[in-house]
């Protein structure tokens, strides 16, 4: 499945040269931000795919790093760093951050586009598994029939409802509706005549 990704770049050596390569090898727009801007446009439909310079001046890539995963509830940004350090302490320091790789930037072209092919894969599986899950939690709560709300989603939906009401000091109203003799509606017209009652919900 194609991601529309949208790559961000920050501060790299040359970054409009990055970009424009960017723009070249990978599906998706390519924009650069300065720190930010960046951190500023984190919401779940913003960018899922962000390389990110380890030094510059406004904010560092593991302080950026930092922020982004503080922002980042119920959607996910995959991070890769790219820096000239090199030594094993300052990459446990980017990983330990919330960077989710790491690329040194004497590496090749291959390396990074590689990287990014990754980093696409990573971002399809973990979208998947959310829509599986958001799947999942709608049939548990639905009935599959009907797709009528069922007794779980109502139970849930009452205690809380019924907790708001209890603070702000509103009412809170329950309606019951019973359709006489519908079985008999059931046994002539069948399910599909039932189906109606998705209407009601």
């Amino acid at each position: 499945m194609a991601l529309n990704v949208e790559m961000i770049t920050f501060d790299c050596s040359e970054p409009a040269k990055l970009a424009d390569w960017w723009a070249q090898q990978v599906e998706g727009e390519t924009q650069e931000l300065i720190p930010g801007e960046f951190i500023a446009v984190i919401r779940p439909d913003g960018p899922r795919l962000a390389l990110i310079d380890w030094m510059m001046p406004e904010l560092d890539g593991p302080g950026v790093c930092r922020a982004v995963r503080s922002l980042t509830k119920g959607f996910y940004v995959y991070i890769l760093l790219l820096t000239a350090k090199q030594s094993s302490e300052d990459v446990v320091m980017g990983l330990k951050a919330g960077a989710d790789d790491y690329l040194s930037k004497r590496s090749s072209a291959a390396q990074l586009v590689a990287r990014l092919h990754t980093a696409r894969r990573i971002l399809g599986l973990e979208q998947a598994l959310k829509s599986e899950v958001e799947d999942k939690r709608r049939q548990s709560l639905t009935d599959p029939l009907t797709g009528a709300h069922n007794r779980r989603y109502f139970d849930q939906h009452l205690q809380r409802d019924f907790k708001g009401a209890q603070r702000g000091g509103a009412p809170l109203s329950l309606l019951m509706l019973d359709i006489d003799h519908f079985k008999r509606i059931n046994d002539r017209f069948g399910h599909p005549a039932v189906a109606m009652s998705h209407d009601l919900k």
